[in-house]
């Protein structure tokens, strides 16, 4: 138990149930929760409406990315130089532009490859959206992996599966080079 309780990082198949569990249209948290604070008052079945599917699988999908995106973030404002600052400082400049003209700029090599890596990762995100609702309900969170794993190991058509998959490997790289891109031109 103790070993539990101290390991670093919860498989993401478990997370993914404990989100179901905490969306759960009959005993889940946040209805309890809404409920309560007068939000609604009625239970919200959050996996048979499109639109409510679709956020509990965004926010899952937030909850799993936030710590990558803060360490990256962190790690980028620790390699910003203190002289940076203090010669902002010596120049006049309030907390605002400091913010605004060093740290955003410093940043965003830092920024863009952490972009990048997220919008691949969703790309080819397949648990979170197999466990939570399996695509839908009517589609609302089917996506290219998704749908690549259906066709490839529910249907057994492999040609359609490679398809898709070419496609989405075009897709990504396109987004990436269009987000680097724009990144690199950010910078000269």
């Amino acid at each position: 138990l103790k070993r539990l309780l101290t390991s670093k990082a919860v498989p993401e198949v478990i997370a993914v149930v404990i989100f179901a569990w905490i969306f759960d249209s009959s005993f889940g948290l946040m209805n309890w929760l809404f409920i309560k604070l007068g939000i609604t008052s009625q239970m919200i079945n959050w996996f048979s409406e499109p639109t409510a599917a679709f956020w509990v699988v965004a926010i899952t999908m937030i909850w799993k990315g936030y710590p990558f995106v803060s360490i990256m973030t962190l790690a980028g404002l620790q390699s910003i130089p203190e002289d940076f600052y203090n010669a902002a400082k010596v120049d006049g400049a309030n907390a605002f532009q400091r913010f605004w003209y060093i740290t955003i700029p410093v940043l965003m090599p830092v920024l863009g490859v952490t972009s990048v890596l997220v919008v691949l990762w969703v790309f080819r995100d397949l648990s979170i959206i197999k466990v939570l609702t399996d695509g839908g309900p009517l589609k609302a969170t089917q996506t290219l992996s998704i749908m690549t794993y259906d066709q490839a190991f529910g249907f057994f058509n492999m040609g359609y599966a490679s398809a898709i998959g070419i496609v989405t490997l075009v897709l990504c790289v396109v987004a990436s080079l269009l987000m680097l891109g724009r990144k690199s031109q950010a910078m000269y």
